[in-house]
């Protein structure tokens, strides 16, 4: 019994390990850079978003039409799609697989003297032998499913070639290093959706971030762009969803809503966060309460957008506060009104630049307990056509902060190009009552104010030629 065990073990592991990668290499070719990053109920829902929308194309290609797809019960679909696939099972044939590779192995030892058969002189068992492996049990006492289990609890599998190459392949040394738990291997085949279908998965997300960074009115009418009716009401549930739990969450939920949609449209990766206390009051006589926020710094293949700061809404006459008292003509707040994508997602000027400084509050390497006050703050040089810094500008309050910034500013000299994605404001940090983009404008020393009525000049690209 306890050769069988340690078989049933490794077969259970390297069944679990396979799954993910495969798992993990299909979310990837779907636009999800990083998979692990994603909790457990959020991967469930957009494997299963996938899985559907991968079935629909099944059954059309098949000349269902998509009334007959809508009418199909779940027990009418999933007969439908076994005869279609020849009523081939992908996961029953895998196990099968992998217990041939534990049965190979049980067989070695054996030979080795490891094992406990009835003999030392055994050999792993040859293709088109009977093989019998224990069925897999899962924790709370239920077999998988869709495994056909004997009363015997014994799967007795076949040669399974054919059947596998029916299912997509098999690649024995990729199972042999899940088996080792050494190498971390792409599946070689399984189920990818074209690009037809990425864009209906595309669409339905669009629906829900126009709800969420825009407002309903704008969601609906996103909504009614779809024309296929499946996907349509695919993205309506989507979109039901987001704003059942939006309507249900507190102020600061709705903050980590939106920077979790903002991370999934533009498919970054967080790669650091760092814990901040921002101090809400800055002068004594106020209430000077402390906050927690967590800013991340992240990496995705966003694109330069100069226009964003070339067509920016003119904020020259802009009071810094929205009162009747400008407290500072050399500081502007910008809001969604400022940003081309309303989703608080901010590029850098329409000239090229330098990361001069860094300050995030509680981060080991950039921390500064002035920066309670602002959270966050990136300073930067803009350019002129030969490469002469014209002014400098403090860029506060932003969350979640491009990791180019960061090794820009580690190596010193580092040009980036006009427009280049600085981070996000989806989240409040700082003396603040709201995610916002505070921008401090000074001369090329850094200290001087600039009005920001000449600023917008520099930052619009055109006193940087």
């Amino acid at each position: 019994m306890d050769e069988i065990n340690w078989s049933e073990q490794n077969i259970n592991l390297a069944q679990d390990r396979g799954n993910k990668l495969q798992q993990n290499a299909l979310l990837k070719a779907n636009g999800i850079s990083d998979p692990d990053s994603l909790s457990p109920a959020e991967r469930n829902r957009i494997l299963g978003e996938i899985d559907n929308a991968n079935e629909i194309k099944q059954l059309r290609a098949s000349g269902k039409t998509d009334a007959e797809i809508a009418a199909m019960s779940r027990d009418q679909r999933e007969a439908e799609l076994d005869r279609i696939n020849g009523e081939v099972n992908p996961e029953t044939l895998a196990i099968a697989a992998l217990a041939s590779v534990g049965t190979f192995f049980g067989g070695a030892l054996a030979y080795m003297g490891l094992g406990g058969g009835t003999g030392n002189g055994s050999t792993p068992p040859v293709r088109g032998q009977v093989v019998e492996v224990p069925a897999r049990r899962r924790e709370d006492g239920e077999d998988d499913a869709g495994l056909p289990v004997p009363d015997d609890g014994i799967i007795k599998t076949g040669d399974v070639s054919e059947p596998l190459k029916a299912a997509g392949g098999f690649n024995f040394a990729e199972q042999m290093a899940l088996f080792f738990g050494g190498v971390d291997t792409e599946p070689t085949s399984g189920p990818n959706l074209d690009n037809i279908d990425r864009l209906t998965v595309k669409m339905q997300n669009s629906v829900v971030e126009k709800f969420i960074f825009e407002d309903r009115t704008k969601a609906n009418a996103e909504l009614e762009k779809i024309a296929d009716p499946i996907a349509k009401q695919n993205a309506k549930e989507k979109l039901d969803q987001a704003i059942t739990e939006w309507d249900n969450a507190t102020t600061n939920q709705r903050e980590a809503i939106t920077e979790r949609y903002l991370i999934q449209r533009y498919n970054l990766k967080t790669i650091d966060e760092v814990s901040t206390n921002s101090k809400a009051g800055d002068t004594p006589e106020k209430s000077g309460s402390f906050y927690k926020t967590t800013v991340k710094i992240v990496e995705g293949d966003v694109p330069d957008n100069p226009k964003q700061a070339a067509e920016m809404k003119d904020f020259r006459n802009k009071k810094h506060y929205e009162s009747t008292q400008d407290n500072g003509d050399w500081k502007v707040d910008l809001n969604a009104d400022y940003n081309a994508g309303n989703d608080m997602m901010w590029f850098g000027p329409n000239t090229k630049f330098k990361v001069l400084d860094v300050k995030i509050e509680g981060h080991p390497e950039f921390g500064d307990s002035v920066d309670k006050y602002h959270g966050t703050k990136i300073q930067i040089g803009l350019l002129d056509a030969n490469g002469n810094i014209t002014s400098t500008a403090d860029i506060v309050h932003m969350t979640t902060i491009n990791n180019k910034l960061i090794e820009a500013y580690r190596n010193p000299g580092t040009v980036l190009d006009a427009g280049t994605w600085m981070g996000g404001t989806p989240k409040k940090i700082g003396n603040t009552t709201g995610p916002h983009l505070h921008i401090a404008s000074y001369d090329a020393d850094g200290v001087t104010q600039i009005k920001r009525k000449d600023f917008y000049s520099h930052w619009k690209g055109r006193k940087n030629k």
